[in-house]
Formats: structure tokens, sequence, C-alpha cells
């Protein structure tokens, strides 16, 4: 049922070509750097968020968020794995909405958006420059769990970060870019709870 919820509200956001198109705008970098640290602490708080849900203990172990003595199924593991991800897709597609939004006197607010979705392309970019290959990570746990290799699901986790790149910075980005990108974030997020 959560799972329709999210697809069905991915659907339906507007896109935005691109967050740039309109007239030139300074960055205030407290806002941006708000939404950038608000978007990495929540791709955490949503592994933390399921496994709660799914009654395991997160802990956190050297840098990384760990479920000492947890039990998952193989289906739980998986979904905790990716729920960084699932956030951030939700996140970054809710930040372009709010992009589009007709609200002039919202400067400050588009560029705590701009931070969001920045922090979903730089921990994507993170992942795909070598932190997938850790123990601890979230690609290295789906794999194991999965069967698939980290550059497999590397390259699924990178499609639509690449296409959100070009949708927040380039120029005259049609509209159907973004419904593109959520439409590979929502058939991602299903095929992880259909597993």
């Amino acid at each position: 049922m959560l799972l329709c919820f999210m697809v069905s509200y991915l659907l339906t956001l507007p896109t935005q070509a691109s967050a740039f198109d309109s007239a030139p705008i300074e960055l205030d970098n407290s806002a941006f750097w708000t939404g950038f640290a608000g978007g990495i602490v929540a791709h955490e708080l949503g592994h933390v968020a399921l496994a709660s849900a799914y009654g395991q203990r997160a802990q956190l172990h050297a840098g990384s968020i760990v479920y000492p003595n947890s039990h998952f199924s193989q289906k739980e593991l998986l979904r905790v794995s990716t729920a960084g991800y699932q956030t951030q897709w939700l996140l970054s597609e809710w930040s372009f909405a709010s992009l589009n939004s007709e609200n002039e006197n919202a400067l400050l607010e588009k560029q705590h958006h701009i931070g969001i979705i920045t922090s979903h392309l730089a921990i994507t970019f993170a992942y795909a420059a070598g932190l997938k290959d850790y123990t601890t990570s979230d690609v290295y746990a789906a794999s194991e769990v999965s069967g698939r290799s980290s550059h497999q699901l590397m390259a699924m986790a990178l499609l639509p970060a690449l296409i959100d790149t070009y949708r927040l910075f380039g120029e005259g980005v049609p509209e159907w870019v973004g419904k593109v990108s959520m439409a590979v974030k929502a058939s991602e997020i299903a095929l992880i709870w259909s597993f």
C-alpha cells in the first residue's frame, strides 16, 4: 500500500526542466548547505527508520550505520540497505517540484531545495567513486542480498542521478526529462519492494 502511494505520488509531481531556467540567482550559502546537510541526514534516517519499522536497532560504528545482532530477512535487508536511496529519490522529486513553485519570495527555499538535490547527486557519485565497495555500504549490502554485482546496482543508482544532474544544471531541459527521472526512480523503488 505504501509503495503504491509513493509511486503514485512520484508520478503526479510536476517537473522542472532546470533549477536555473529563470533569472540568475545568487547562491545563499547557509540555505544551500542546510539543504545539502539535510539531504545527507535524510538519507541516513531512511535506513534507521525502516530498520526500526522492522524491529531492528541501528548503531553508528566508524562512520557507518550498522545493525548489530539484527535478524533481517533477505527482503528486509534489501529494503533497509536501499532505504537511503529511496529517501533521497523522494526528497529530490519533492525539491524539483518545489523549485517549480510560483512562490516569488522563496529564494532561500529554492536554495535549500537545490542543496537537497545536490546532496542526492553527491551521495550517488561518492558511492560510484568507491564507497560502493566498502563492506558496510548500502550498495555492497544490496549486492550481497540481490545477487547482482555492485557495478550493476551502481549503474541503476547512477541513472536517475545523471538525469537529475541534467535537470538541475542543464539549460532549456524539456519537461519530459523530469518525467523520465521520476519513472526510473519509481520503477527502481517498485523493483526493490517486489524483491
